[in-house]
């Protein structure tokens, strides 16, 4: 089940196949007889993937199915939201010992049993209720995603929403950065997730130069996630200020430090990412995915003739590796292609 377009289906083909497998995977991810915290965290994947599609395609839309559509998948995301919340926090405890080392384990530990609220592993703590609301909706919306028809196809049907995507991360990084803010970082955060997400959707246009792309816009949101937990963990630091037995300015001193660490670290890779103005991304996006649909074409006729050696297709990974499905971890080595001008 691959998170990619194929070359020859940007219509509501590709875009109804993609969603079926997505609700698919939630479907049964949260039907299991036990639904763990791993399979919550599949499915909000899952949520979020759909998102960065229907972002994607919302210049294709309706305005009415496309807001229909978005809105109800977020109920999925919400339904789910509280069951990690817990986890998330004594986890950001543990990175923070981790990096600061022993001697921060003291100032961190009264945070602890406040936050566990009957120990670490009450993630594990199933919420039969939420889980239910969740899978009617995922059943609910895998009917709901086979309906909805589109304004163009092709490469025109998402080169709007990648451009638009692309310029809101870049807005929002240079307001990150100008004048820094939970807010500011948490908005950033989120349009690195959705662009690196519509990346691995077109990625079949060039593998190689996606690989990295994706992978640097992981990257980048990783570290923008852990910014955004430590957000969280000292809005949480401010409400147990009555409960905790010592002065709560060292814990908070120690969230600050490493947020700002957190955000110089992010920096370069994000100025990386979105150097290029929005029309000359696009303009080297839909060129990219022209080339590949030209170079398929070419590989076919040479096979039909039989003549001329078959070439590897450029639009599927190498040897025996499996095909990437957008959650990639390692970047390849090659560099980024210049822009068109």
């Amino acid at each position: 089940m691959a998170y990619r377009f194929k070359l020859d289906e940007l219509s509501a083909k590709g875009f109804r196949r993609i969603a079926r497998e997505q609700l698919q995977r939630a479907v049964s991810e949260l039907g299991r007889e036990e639904t763990t915290a791993a399979n919550v965290h599949e499915t909000r994947k899952v949520v979020k993937r759909l998102k960065s599609l229907l972002r994607l395609m919302r210049p294709a839309l309706s305005d009415k199915s496309f807001r229909a559509r978005y809105r109800k998948i977020s109920k999925i995301g919400d339904a789910l939201a509280g069951t990690r919340d817990r986890h998330v926090k004594l986890e950001t405890i543990g990175k923070l010992e981790a990096h600061f080392g022993p001697e921060s384990i003291n100032v961190l530990q009264p945070l602890r049993p406040l936050l566990a609220g009957g120990g670490d592993t009450a993630v594990e703590r199933a919420d039969p209720p939420a889980f239910k609301r969740a899978l009617a909706l995922a059943i609910i919306e895998a009917q709901k995603f086979e309906k909805p028809s589109f304004k163009s196809k092709g490469f025109e049907a998402l080169s709007v929403g990648i451009e638009r995507t692309y310029a809101h991360a870049r807005r929002n990084l240079a307001r990150a950065y100008k004048r820094p803010s939970d807010a500011a970082f948490h908005e950033l955060r989120k349009a690195v997730q959705w662009h690196w997400r519509q990346m691995a959707l077109i990625s079949r246009a060039w593998p190689e130069y996606f690989e990295v792309r994706i992978a640097t816009a992981r990257k980048l949101a990783e570290i923008l996630g852990d910014d955004h937990d430590l957000a969280v963990l000292e809005a949480e630091v401010r409400q147990l200020r009555a409960h905790l037995p010592s002065n709560a300015a060292p814990i908070e001193s120690l969230i600050m430090q490493r947020k700002d660490e957190l955000r110089s670290e992010a920096r370069p890779y994000a100025e990386r990412l979105f150097v290029a103005k929005p029309a000359d991304f696009v303009r080297c996006m839909a060129v990219y995915w022209a080339s590949a649909r030209h170079l398929q074409n070419v590989d076919r006729d040479k096979g039909d003739g039989g003549d001329a050696p078959k070439k590897a297709d450029a639009t599927k990974p190498a040897g025996n590796a499996p095909e990437p499905s957008g959650e990639i971890t390692q970047p390849a080595t090659v560099a980024p292609p210049r822009l068109i001008r």
